[in-house]
């Protein structure tokens, strides 16, 4: 009796499961990549526009990214959070420069002033 064939059949529907494992855990691991990705890129945009504005302003206390809040589900709120308050003047500097950060990012689409669209999810980013 020959076996070889069987050999090969066995090897095909193992790797056959292991592809479709990998294909799973790629369809979780997708959208946590795609969060973690543009809250990354708010905090670098947010943190780079707070050194412009300190370094070039006496008048503004050093001031860093505190914390980024993440809410919602298919519309996903980011509100970025200081140690000290922004004067309000700034806040749309800070808003511009973190856009740009996000959209530096690939995958990234601008909706309007404060919202982008991702693969499959709408980010709005609310400077506070």
């Amino acid at each position: 009796m020959d076996i070889r064939g069987q050999m090969s059949i066995e090897l095909l529907l193992i790797l056959g499961f292991i592809l479709i494992i990998v294909l799973m855990i790629a369809s979780l691991a997708g959208p946590l990549i795609e969060e973690n990705s543009i809250t990354s890129a708010a905090r670098q945009g947010a943190s780079n526009a707070l050194y412009e504005i300190t370094s070039t302003n006496v008048n503004v206390p050093p001031t860093r990214v505190t914390k980024l809040n993440v809410t919602g589900a298919d519309n996903v709120t980011i509100k970025v959070m200081f140690s000290n308050n922004i004067p309000a003047n700034y806040t749309p500097f800070i808003l511009n420069k973190t856009m740009q950060s996000i959209l530096n990012q690939s995958g990234f689409t601008m909706v309007n002033n404060t919202t982008v669209k991702g693969n499959s999810k709408y980010y709005t980013i609310i400077i506070s």
